[in-house]
């Protein structure tokens, strides 16, 4: 089966998000993947993480999904709702 990778031209601000397949879980605690994540903002109009977890539910459990400030995990996560939003908005 072929994975879908998430592609961006418009800056290298970017490139951070062209690394990760759509069906990554961006939030473990709900299982909400990263094309989730992108409709939100994309489609929805989310501008905030707030937004987002109105919408799907991401960073409103254990919180550790929104930023490493607080992820509490002893191995961080490659990506934050957080770092989703700030690469989008500078696009």
């Amino acid at each position: 089966m072929m994975k879908l990778k998430v592609l961006f031209y418009h800056s290298k601000r970017e490139n951070i998000l062209a690394k990760f397949d759509l069906d990554y879980d961006v939030c473990k605690c709900h299982s909400v993947q990263l094309c989730e994540i992108l409709h939100a903002i994309n489609d929805r109009g989310a501008k905030t993480v707030e937004d987002i977890g109105v919408m799907t539910d991401a960073g409103t459990s254990c919180r550790c999904c929104v930023n490493k400030h607080l992820d509490n995990n002893v191995v961080k996560l490659p990506l934050y709702l957080d770092d989703i939003l700030n690469k989008l908005k500078k696009g």
